[in-house]
C-alpha cells in the first residue's frame, strides 16, 4: 500500500503545473521534521547492528522510509513544487551525516530498537493522517469555491 501511495504521489508531483503555490515556513519545517525522521531511519539501516536485524525489521524500516518520502511527494504535489522531494533528500542526507545525530541514534535509539521502531510507526501513521486530512480539506474547499 505504501508503494502504491508513493507511486501515486510521485506521478502527481511529476505532472508539470503552472504557477506553483508558495511554500510557507510551516510547510518547510514539516519537510524538515520528516527529513529528520528519515535520517534516523537511514542511520538505523547504516548502523553496525543492521546486519543482524531480522528481515521483517529491515523491511519495515524501508517501508517507513518510503512512506515518509511519499508524504513529502504529496506535499510537493499539493504545492506544485517539483523541487521539494530533492530538498527532502538533501536535508535528510545532511542530517544523517551529522555526528551528533549519529551519536543520538546510537545511544538513545539503540540503532532502531523496538521502542524506536514503534515510535516511528506511530509518527508516520500520524503524519499520513494529518497531511492527508489537510490536503483533502483544501481540495474540498477549492471544489466548493465559486468559480471566477
Amino acid at each position: 500500500m505504501a508503494a502504491a501511495a508513493a507511486s501515486a504521489c510521485m506521478a502527481n508531483a511529476a505532472t508539470p503545473t503552472p504557477n506553483p503555490k508558495p511554500i510557507d515556513d510551516r510547510k518547510m519545517s514539516t519537510v524538515y521534521v520528516l527529513a529528520h525522521a528519515g535520517a534516523i531511519l537511514d542511520l538505523c539501516m547504516a548502523s553496525p547492528d543492521a546486519a543482524s536485524f531480522p528481515e521483517a525489521k529491515s523491511k519495515e524500516i524501508g517501508e517507513l522510509a518510503t512512506r515518509l518520502a511519499a508524504l513529502v511527494q504529496s506535499i510537493g504535489a499539493y504545492y506544485r513544487d517539483k523541487e521539494l522531494a530533492g530538498v527532502y533528500q538533501s536535508t535528510k542526507a545532511n542530517l544523517a551525516g551529522d555526528t551528533r545525530l549519529r551519536f543520538h541514534v546510537k545511544n538513545n535509539h539503540q540503532n532502531c530498537g523496538e521502542r524506536t521502531l514503534g515510535e516511528m510507526r506511530a509518527y508516520v501513521d500520524e503524519n499520513e493522517a494529518l497531511i492527508g486530512r489537510f490536503v483533502e480539506k483544501k481540495r474540498l474547499e477549492a471544489a466548493a469555491a465559486p468559480k471566477k
